[in-house]
């Protein structure tokens, strides 16, 4: 009788092995919808993205609603809409939970759903945690956070996300604080046009940058006139007058600092250019606060991450 159970076991494996039974087992079903990209075989409903109905390549997320695996990936992978950094595309795009897939839920290939989920969404969740740490850090700079201690983090990342605006570099294509949200939406902006402050470096250079003393002591001229500037704004400079008129004509167009052009600044400093921050200007220091024994006098708080980054880069930022 042993013999005879070993001698069935035996059969029934080499059965299992053939085509004809291989094809109609669960497992050849399971390993055929990794390569046919087919989540769910038992969801059964409309695609919320493509609205079709082919529910034989269908999963359904924690929130409930379905979607084509293929839908979400193409989803993320267009990220957001505009220049301005935002993470819509990895929520539902029905009630804007976060897309997740739970192994909790019955379904022969429940397993790799989630699996294949999780690996798509690996980079972008990593880039919005950057995202959201270089805001807040922004917005407390900007004075939006006075309470930082007193509300919570999702409150803070909240905050920070409405109030300031956050873009991808188009030389490193990495994300970048771009200043208060209200400037960004000045004009259009030009996605292949935005810079670091990192990257942004390269192209500041002045014989009166202060590498002791490093940017929380500097004094940039305005982009606009011949006038220090009170503003940085996203790595632009502008004087009180020339931040407040944003479509406001160069003042001065052909001063350059030279003695026939008697520059109430008294350095020689690039040509003044119009109000457009859609422009990103190199940015000209005219002379370090802490040099000229005024820097108990004057409020350096409001330095933007363009700037520090333009600092940081040659190590002379300090903590």
């Amino acid at each position: 009788h042993h013999h005879r159970h070993r001698h069935h076991h035996r059969h029934h494996h080499q059965e299992k092995l053939k085509p004809s039974s291989a094809i109609n087992s669960k497992w050849f079903r399971v390993a055929q919808a990794v390569d046919t990209l087919q989540p769910d075989d038992e969801v059964h409903g409309n695609c919320a993205i493509c609205l079709d109905d082919d529910s034989e390549n269908m999963t359904m997320l924690d929130c409930g609603h379905t979607f084509h695996l293929r839908c979400l990936e193409a989803q993320i992978k267009n990220r957001w809409p505009g220049v301005k950094i935002s993470f819509a595309h990895l929520t539902c795009s029905l009630c804007r939970a976060e897309l997740q897939i739970k192994n909790d839920k019955k379904g022969p290939n429940r397993h790799w759903a989630s699996t294949r989920l999780q690996k798509i969404l690996k980079p972008h969740l990593k880039m919005k945690g950057e995202v959201h740490q270089l805001l807040v850090q922004a917005a407390q700079e900007e004075g939006f956070l006075k309470d930082i201690h007193a509300c919570s983090h999702n409150k803070r990342v909240e905050v920070a996300m409405e109030k300031m605006a956050a873009f991808m570099c188009a030389e490193c294509k990495k994300p970048f604080c771009g200043g208060r949200a209200d400037c960004a939406q000045e004009a259009k902006l030009d996605a292949s046009k935005m810079q670091c402050g990192v990257c942004a470096w390269k192209d500041t250079e002045s014989p009166y940058k202060c590498e002791k003393h490093g940017v929380e002591y500097a004094v940039f001229k305005c982009d606009c006139c011949c006038q220090p500037a009170t503003y940085d704004c996203s790595g632009n400079h502008y004087c009180e007058k020339c931040h407040t008129f944003f479509d406001r004509n160069a003042s001065r167009p052909t001063c350059q600092g030279r003695e026939e052009d008697k520059c109430p600044l008294g350095v020689v400093h690039p040509p003044n250019q119009p109000r457009n921050h859609n422009i990103k200007k190199v940015g000209y220091v005219i002379g370090c606060t802490k040099c000229l024994g005024i820097d108990a006098h004057c409020n350096m708080d409001a330095v933007s991450q363009q700037t520090r980054a333009r600092y940081k880069k040659k190590g002379v930022l300090e903590s």
